[in-house]
């Protein structure tokens, strides 16, 4: 650029585009006068152009430069390059008119000052902090700009403004626009070094001054929804500072907590999910701190790893949605840290070994999930690893049985691969077989069998099992079972297997064929301390020891003496058969009481010996070698399935089995078949196909309802099992059931093909009017399956609203938890994807008809929109609450909106002014329905909680609504809308009207029931009724739910009285006192009342 190609006018122009932030024209101008140097060439030229500038245009410059400052427009420093030329320009005249001082003159350094007062004392706009830091970096600092910064709300500005400048830069570095290329000037690869350095700057600055950290933690606190992979990082680095550790993690995580939260409830509700787009940005800015981490930014490292273990502690126990995506978040966060920082990784499998020993007694499985996680990309640690692995074999045996079971199988793949672990752990577990301890000694017996499974080429001797085979060890049920995996998978050790577990079942055997019973059960129990162990589990003694008469020997030379223990069992299965109660030392009245030491004894005891039979009864039918299609298998079939009580037992047994799936060691392919088969028997069954006796005549000839109920219930646990544990084999469970004849693979298919089986056994029970229990079972069948429907499955859950719809609408429901589980599923899948409201709305006009008006004289014109809603039902369809809640968490988002300095003045108020538009309106519908409610003849049994309640919530969040209102006052941005006027009236004018109305009612109601009840105890005064207590019952009730709501009512109209001082606007207008909320509770007459009903009781005659 040559000087003269551009005239002064246009270069006044141009400056006028900087103040005014332009980039537009700004790039257009650049362009015309030069394609190569651009931008940087035209502001290169205008810095020498100001030189000649009139002093009149320098100052009609620096006006437009300041309100640019507080706008936000000059937001580089590229900008403030051109206000610091016109600054010193200035400085640089002797003289200066200035206009604004009644036109006196000054010289250029005391305009200067001047000019730079007018900046400091006016409010900046956050993305401007950092570049006017910059500007003022060579310039004497001045006694207002060093008071600013003692200020503690500049100090914030200061903060926000930081935050604010690299969030932009970030975006704008990832534009691919030329202009910013050309501003921003910096690289992606710069920006992560440059991120770092400022951590540190403000991290030491903070040290300097603690002001600065708590406004920092202020900062934190009010924009919750402000975590970004900077804002993150800093907070990790300021955790450092001793004197704010707690702090921020504790707003760190409440803050993401809230983050998962706001999500879950945008995915629950359509119309808030249309109206708010809040992206779920915390998972990529921890990642990104963890990734950055290991590229410079070394401070925020161990804050990192604490964050992570902080939100697995915080949530380990919760199960709903939101904390088990925090709960992920932390354990993600310690896999990529363990990973990612090779000086961290002995630090964080310290932190979980310590943990898991620690919290033995609670459920550490998550811990144990993180620790295999790690485990899994050890190998190549492992050496350097070595100590830390070892420390935690030493533990071991301090734990409980089921956690060492657990962190045993963890460690077994490396077992595998590492020998001189192994040989250690071995070393470890043989020297523990002689501890003191009967659980440690239990649990190094298991060690010593998982360790086996390690090895695949060693021989053994008889030397090792006899000596290692303490009577405490082999009494243990894992033992048995690791017993028989050895048999299974090595059949050179089949025959020492054998020789330990029959000298063991002799022990507990009488071989005396006519002592009843064959066993000794009191040699399996031992008293400590008046508790009461199983120290034989003999159930599972017997039983892998049947189940190794069926495992195959390949190895001919080995004699297995198998021949006499089916003699000693059969014989064991024929006695049992034969034996009363009374030969177990136990009678009818015999002490079963869980607070005595023998009634304690004979529960264990009893439960024993029905785990005993349960698996005799599994050798008696195999002993025989039943197959499906021979005669002795369909003639016992036959007469067991004549047996009400054998197929009780097996649904009870059914549902035992199926809690053990969980298991590390258990068999998940064989599970699976007999899961199938089982499932297939029962659905046939439930469908129709198949009719067992059992279930079909009994003793008396009338259908047996409770069989078919633990039909479902099995069915229904069948699946949730499938789901919970075999997960990747629900679509072979599926199509084993041949819903739809093979016709499709589709999971979303077969699962809805399912659901519509369970909706006709729904209707089926609902036709025939008593079958409710069964019906309830269904549905929260059919409630399972919906929760484990695919995010695409869109189609099968509108189907599955529309059969919800259709229920509501035309049949009548006389079961209380029937009608809620309907109404529940109904307003769940409708608030998801479509006005919920109008839906409240309908059955709220309904619960009016239904109930009538509380003043008689009125009529009613009834449309029986849902049939469903009846006098009986109506309390469990008063759902304001959900629709409130959402109303509340769109009010607190319009308070984060207001008070988000990130955001631009106008499009903050662009989106305020939609998001009031979907408020107000959905909050008409609410009061509405509500006031459908309040006219409504509400029988104070039943429905009354419910409604004030409701009524209570709607206007405590209203009083919320005006305290958001008040605030916009107090930062100068609040007008009271026509909208929200129109709702303050319908609140007023509609709603309030009708609580009194209804509050009358109820009193008048509760004096006739009191009345009723006394002229029943004069003429019944020897009758013990319950009526009065019920009286009493709902007298208490509404002696706290009544003074709440008038308290609702009263905060409302006091933030009112507030908004309208402010406001200067007439809101009281639409509200008029009323006497029924002067009231006082007399305590000492409720006292007496209730002392006088309690006399009464104590008179009449016990029954």
């Amino acid at each position: 650029l040559k000087p003269g190609c551009i005239k002064m006018n246009e270069c006044s122009i141009l400056l006028r585009y900087f103040t005014e932030g332009n980039d537009e024209e700004l790039l257009k101008s650049a362009r015309s006068v030069n394609e190569q140097q651009g931008l940087s060439g035209m502001v290169s030229y205008l810095l020498v152009e100001i030189n000649s500038m009139s002093t009149s245009l320098l100052l009609d410059l620096c006006g437009s430069f300041t309100e640019a400052i507080k706008s936000g427009v000059c937001r580089n420093e590229k900008y403030l390059e051109l206000f610091a030329k016109v600054l010193c320009v200035i400085s640089l005249k002797e003289e200066i008119l200035c206009e604004e001082s009644n036109d006196s003159t000054m010289t250029g350094p005391q305009c200067k000052a001047n000019v730079l007062n007018k900046v400091c004392s006016g409010r900046w706009h956050p993305n401007c902090v950092v570049p006017m830091a910059s500007m003022f970096r060579d310039e004497p600092r001045r006694a207002k700009f060093r008071n600013r910064e003692n200020d503690k709300g500049f100090k914030r500005t200061i903060i926000a403004g930081i935050i604010s400048y690299m969030a932009n830069l970030n975006t704008q570095i990832r534009k691919e626009h030329d202009l910013s290329n050309e501003i921003v000037a910096i690289s992606d690869q710069q920006l992560q070094p440059l991120e770092g350095t400022i951590i540190l700057h403000i991290t030491y600055a903070i040290k300097q001054d603690q002001d600065l950290g708590k406004e920092f933690i202020k900062y934190l606190k009010e924009n919750p929804n402000n975590l970004s992979s900077f804002t993150l990082a800093l907070s990790l680095a300021i955790t450092r500072i001793s004197r704010f550790h707690d702090m921020i993690f504790d707003i760190l995580k409440s803050n993401i907590m809230k983050a998962y939260r706001d999500s879950e409830r945008l995915i629950s509700c359509r119309w808030l999910r249309d109206s708010v787009c809040i992206p779920l940005m915390i998972e990529k800015s921890a990642l990104g701190v963890v990734e950055n981490s290991s590229l410079g930014w070394d401070q925020v490292t161990q804050g990192m790893i604490e964050l992570g273990f902080i939100l697995v502690d915080t949530f380990l126990l919760k199960t709903q949605w939101a904390p088990l995506q925090v709960r992920q978040l932390g354990t993600t966060i310690i896999l990529r840290c363990f990973k990612a920082h090779d000086v961290k990784r002995e630090e964080i499998m310290e932190q979980i070994i310590d943990r898991i020993i620690s919290r033995a007694t609670t459920v550490v499985t998550h811990y144990i999930g993180i620790f295999a996680s790690i485990l899994s990309v050890i190998s190549q640690y492992s050496t350097e690893m070595s100590s830390k692995l070892k420390e935690a074999i030493d533990h071991i045996t301090s734990l409980s049985f089921e956690t060492a079971k657990e962190m045993l199988l963890t460690l077994l793949p490396l077992f595998k691969s590492n020998f001189l672990l192994r040989d250690y752990a071995m070393n470890f577990f043989f020297k523990a077989v002689f501890s003191r301890s009967t659980e440690a000694r239990k649990i190094a017996a298991l060690g010593m069998i998982i360790l086996l499974k390690a090895y695949k080429d060693v021989k053994y001797d008889d030397g090792f099992f006899n000596h290692s085979s303490q009577p405490a060890v082999l009494c243990s049920q894992e033992f048995n079972l690791g017993f028989y995996h050895i048999a299974s998978a090595a059949p050179e050790l089949q025959q020492f297997v054998c020789k330990i577990l029959i000298k063991q079942f002799h022990k507990i055997y009488q071989s005396d064929s006519g002592i009843l019973p064959p066993l000794s059960f009191s040699s399996c129990l031992r008293t400590i301390s008046d508790e009461t162990y199983v120290v034989e589990p003999m159930p599972t003694l017997i039983h892998y020891l049947h189940q190794l008469y069926f495992i195959k020997n390949p190895i001919e030379e080995i004699d297995l003496p198998m021949n006499n223990v089916t003699l000693w069992l059969n014989s064991t299965v024929s006695r049992m058969i034969k034996c009363e109660i009374e030969d177990f030392q136990l009678d009818k009245s015999a002490d079963f009481s869980s607070a005595t030491i023998v009634g304690r004894r004979n529960l264990i005891l009893c439960r024993l010996i029905a785990q005993v039979y349960e698996v005799l009864i599994e050798v008696a039918l195999r002993r025989n070698d039943f197959a499906n299609g021979s005669v002795n298998y369909q003639e016992s079939q036959q007469v067991l399935s004549q047996s009400i009580s054998f197929v009780k037992f097996s649904f009870i047994a059914l549902h035992d089995r199926l809690r053990e799936i969980g298991g590390h060691d258990v068999d998940r392919d064989e599970v699976f078949q007999h899961c199938r088969s089982i499932g297939r028997i029962i659905f046939k069954a439930i469908i129709g196909e198949t009719v067992h006796e059992a279930l079909s005549v009994c003793d008396d000839g009338i259908r047996n309802k409770s069989l078919s109920l633990l039909q479902l219930e099995a069915f229904g646990y069948l699946i949730n099992t499938i789901y919970e544990h075999l997960s990747n084999k629900i679509g072979s469970f599926l199509e084993d059931l041949d819903i739809l004849n093979g016709h499709t693979d589709d999971e979303d298919e077969m699962t809805y093909a399912l659901i519509t089986v369970f909706q006709k056994f729904v209707n089926s029970a609902l036709n025939a009017g008593t079958e409710f229990k069964m019906a309830n079972v269904a549905m929260t069948i059919i409630l399972s399956l919906l929760q484990h429907l695919s995010k695409s499955a869109h189609e099968q859950v509108q189907k599955h609203h529309e059969w919800l719809l259709a229920i509501c609408k035309h049949q009548v429901v006389d079961d209380l938890q029937l009608v809620k589980s309907f109404v529940d599923q109904l307003f769940t899948i409708s608030n998801q994807n479509e006005n919920v409201l109008e839906l409240l709305l309908t059955m709220s006009i309904d619960i009016h008809e239904q109930l009538g008006d509380v003043e008689e004289d009125v009529e009613i014109e009834k449309h029986n929109n849902f049939a469903i809603i009846t006098e009986y039902t109506a309390a469990p369809t008063i759902l304001v609450k959900t629709a409130l809640d959402n109303i509340d968490w769109l009010v607190c988002h319009l308070n984060s909106l207001v008070s988000d300095e990130n955001i631009d003045q106008k499009e903050s108020l662009k989106i305020y002014n939609e998001l009031e538009m979907t408020l107000y309106p959905k909050l008409i519908i609410v009061a509405q329905c509500l006031q459908e409610i309040m006219k409504s003849a509400i029988p104070t049994e039943t429905c009354t909680e419910y409604s004030v309640k409701g009524v209570t919530r709607f206007y405590s969040s209203m009083a919320f609504l005006v305290k958001h209102h008040i605030q916009l006052f107090t930062r100068r941005r609040g007008c009271i809308s026509e909208r929200f006027e129109n709702l303050v009236k319908v609140s007023g004018l509609q709603v309030t009207p009708k609580v009194y109305a209804m509050l009358t009612y109820l009193q008048a109601n509760r004096i006739v029931t009191e009345n009723a009840d006394d002229n029943h105890k004069k003429s019944k005064r020897k009758e013990k009724t319950s009526s009065s207590s019920s009286t009493r019952g709902n007298a208490l009730r509404e002696s706290r739910v009544i003074p709440n709501l008038i308290y609702a009512i009263e905060n409302y109209e006091a933030h009112l009285i507030r908004l309208e001082t402010k406001s200067k606007v007439n809101l009281m207008q639409y509200f008029k006192r009323s006497t029924s909320r002067d009231f006082k509770i007399h305590g000492a007459t409720l006292q007496t009342i209730i002392n006088d009903d309690s006399d009464d009781s104590s008179k009449s005659p016990i029954e």
